[in-house]
């Protein structure tokens, strides 16, 4: 029989979907939307053991790994450079195909242009989204040459698919990111961002890549409060766990708003 199995990573999240709900290795998620399709198999993160042997018991069943780079609704954790390149080497082993959502990871957020350039990877699929056209609804998915070519026209149809708005969006995003300069940019801002965090009070941990941020506050603090009282000092963050703040400020950041945004956070977290 022909491999039929996707492996993800525990506390993925690629979608809303039936398919992507599925992948998403997260029960809360899924919880509402059961029953879901098979065809689905989860592993953890940054465990090459775990993939190896995933590997070595269902590699004939395994047609692929999607993984995200940085895991966002997880809580913003990166992968380990050792963890991908071993499973770019298990996939081309078994001829499976590696596949990146860069849905957040994408479009500079990370400071490349993508996320997987960091880890000394090619993937042979790539998903992207969100950032790709300041906001204007759009969604792309790049693949090798030869992937690509099991897709036919008209076999993957959309009302709105190859929208020349979305098209024209994402081109003048695209360009803007590139020769503007915007990869220094969010790496320096993010660089200066996680340090800033770590000044905080009840921070325990800052992890990231770029302006793709999260910081884990102590057990005395609730985070989704924090949210809430955050909104009224006009600060739009996020909560992806009970202890962990995340931050996904746009490109455009530069340091003097990194500094409201820790004075503001420093008297939330500090009353």
């Amino acid at each position: 029989a022909a491999p039929r199995v996707i492996v993800t990573l525990d506390r993925s999240f690629h979608g809303r979907t039936m398919a992507t709900l599925a992948a998403t290795a997260q029960p809360a998620k899924q919880e509402a939307f059961q029953p879901l399709p098979d065809g689905f198999a989860h592993t953890p993160l940054n465990d090459v053991a775990a993939l190896e042997a995933l590997f070595a018991e269902r590699g004939n069943e395994i047609c692929a790994v999607m993984v995200e780079c940085v895991q966002g609704e997880g809580g913003v954790h990166p992968c380990t450079s050792e963890f991908l390149q071993a499973a770019r080497r298990l996939t081309e082993e078994r001829g499976a195909l590696l596949m990146c959502d860069e849905v957040q990871t994408g479009v500079f957020r990370c400071g490349t242009p993508f996320a997987f350039q960091r880890f000394g990877i090619v993937p042979d699929v790539v998903t992207i989204a969100k950032g790709v056209a300041s906001g204007m609804p759009t969604g792309m998915c790049a693949a090798r040459a030869d992937v690509a070519a099991s897709f036919a026209p008209g076999d993957h149809g959309s009302t709105f698919g190859g929208s020349n708005l979305a098209v024209a969006a994402a081109q003048a995003t695209l360009r803007t990111l590139a020769d503007e300069g915007f990869g220094a940019r969010v790496e320096r801002v993010g660089a200066y961002l996680r340090a800033r965090l770590t000044e905080l009070p009840h921070v325990v941990e800052v992890r990231g890549l770029g302006l793709m941020v999260a910081a884990d506050v102590a057990e005395c603090v609730d985070a989704n409060d924090v949210v809430l009282r955050a909104l009224g000092q006009g600060l739009v963050v996020n909560a992806t766990g009970p202890h962990t703040l995340r931050f996904l400020p746009p490109l455009v950041c530069e340091e003097q708003h990194v500094d409201q945004l820790v004075e503001r956070l420093s008297r939330l977290l500090g009353a």
